[in-house]
């Protein structure tokens, strides 16, 4: 059986993808976040320019799930947004990836799938 060298299958450099979770504050009612997210300037702030949304969920009893396509000079911008915006209404998670699709590809080609 021939391997698949995931190392070999180059990422897009231009761009990383960062998934953010935004858990809600369950002491706050929606009206509260609502009005903290507009006294923030939340919705002006996030996501800064040069970032593009890939997908962006509503989890229901959960909050948000984000994908952002960042370009790496952007992963400061990102954070400092969230930072500056959302903690008093979330609690947040971040992680930083890539793209996995094209060794997925890779991988069902090699296998005739």
């Amino acid at each position: 059986m021939t391997q698949i060298d995931p190392g070999a299958i180059q990422p897009d450099a231009d761009t990383v993808l960062v998934t953010i979770f935004l858990k809600h504050t369950q002491q706050l009612t929606l009206e509260q976040m609502t009005d903290r997210l507009r006294e923030t300037g939340f919705w002006a702030k996030f996501p800064p320019d040069g970032v593009e949304v890939m997908s962006w969920n509503q989890l229901m009893s959960f909050g948000h799930v984000i994908t952002l396509k960042v370009p790496p000079i952007k992963v400061r911008e990102v954070n400092r947004a969230l930072e500056a915006a959302s903690y008093s209404v979330f609690q947040s998670e971040v992680y930083l990836g890539y793209d996995f699709r094209p060794v997925v590809e890779a991988i069902r080609q090699r296998d005739g799938l």
